[in-house]
């Protein structure tokens, strides 16, 4: 199955535990993984399940019950609000729920109770992050006041009890900002050289990757 046949332009996969999902422009596909005795025959994976999207999607999350995908598609003056969809790993039930603005970035927490997405609205030029319950898809806080911006091209993750949200800002000189993931409330907030194109927590270290070819490290 090629799935780039079905969807234009990027195709961005995701690997669980017995498959691979594959969010294109189209639909997320559920891939099982190839037998390892067709392998060396070219045998590919197969389809298991194909669910539809409103647009063009973000990488897929995959939690122990759950695949979630954000709609990023444009946002315009007759189509303001995006989706943010989760299904069963199986491909049945799930919600969605919508809210204003793009998906531009999205993340799971550890415990995978929490799904955080940061959001663009082209028309009104505002972005928010929103933390929603993996569960349900009810939203658990929410900030309009981080200073996304149309040039976000960083990251969102989160690890333990924080929430990293990293990214271009024309209003506040590339800040990685560290935020409480059940509240959404500010813990730190730094600022480097350079766009932060990515940010990690690892061994109690925050990094951050910068389109200078830099990598910073936070304690």
């Amino acid at each position: 199955m090629d799935v780039r046949a079905r969807g234009r332009g990027r195709v961005l996969p995701r690997r669980g535990r017995r498959r691979i999902y594959v969010c294109s422009p189209g639909p997320t596909y559920a891939l099982s993984r190839p037998s390892p005795l067709g392998a060396p025959f070219g045998g590919g994976p197969s389809p298991a399940w194909e669910r539809g999207s409103p647009g063009p999607g973000t990488w897929p999350v995959v939690t122990d019950g759950r695949v979630l995908v954000g709609d990023g598609g444009l946002t315009t003056e007759t189509d303001r609000t995006h989706s943010l969809s989760a299904f069963d790993v199986d491909g049945e039930g799930g919600w969605t729920s919508s809210a204003n603005g793009s998906v531009v970035g999205l993340a799971v927490s550890e415990a995978e109770s929490l799904a955080v997405s940061v959001r663009f609205g082209a028309v009104a030029g505002e972005g928010t992050v929103e933390a929603v319950e993996t569960a349900t898809g009810e939203t658990a806080w929410e900030r309009d006041d981080i200073d996304i911006t149309d040039e976000f091209g960083g990251s969102v993750a989160v690890a333990g009890d924080i929430c990293l949200v990293a990214g271009y800002s024309e209003a506040s000189a590339n800040p990685v900002r560290a935020l409480d993931a059940a509240t959404g409330e500010t813990r730190w907030r730094r600022t480097v050289e350079g766009d932060v194109t990515a940010v990690v927590l690892a061994g109690g270290r925050v990094y951050a990757a910068t389109t200078l070819g830099s990598l910073v490290a936070f304690e």
